[in-house]
């Protein structure tokens, strides 16, 4: 992994325990990274499928799946991995 330090995309708890299972990991094993907790269930955005949630979505990247871990390439741009076995597995080597 690059230098920089990795952010992990989630959404809050009541709406996605998938996503949660990545930072578990990535708490338990004590690695260094940031949080970007994508709120969904509130006034402004109350559920999936309107376009206010696509937009927060978009944000954990292209396919807008979380959990999504975003991580610097050492030639620049940002490598985005989703998939909670996938982040695992790219944290295993």
């Amino acid at each position: 992994m690059a230098n920089s330090v990795p952010t992990l995309y989630i959404l809050n708890r009541n709406y996605s325990t998938w996503s949660l299972r990545a930072w578990l990991v990535m708490r338990y094993f004590k690695l260094n990274f940031n949080v970007e907790l994508l709120l969904l269930g509130t006034p402004e955005i109350p559920d999936m499928g309107i376009p206010a949630a696509d937009t927060v979505m978009r944000r954990a990247g292209p396919t807008s799946k979380v959990p999504a871990l975003h991580v610097e390439k050492p030639s620049g741009g940002t490598h985005i991995v989703f998939e909670t076995l996938a982040i695992l597995e790219y944290l295993a080597e």
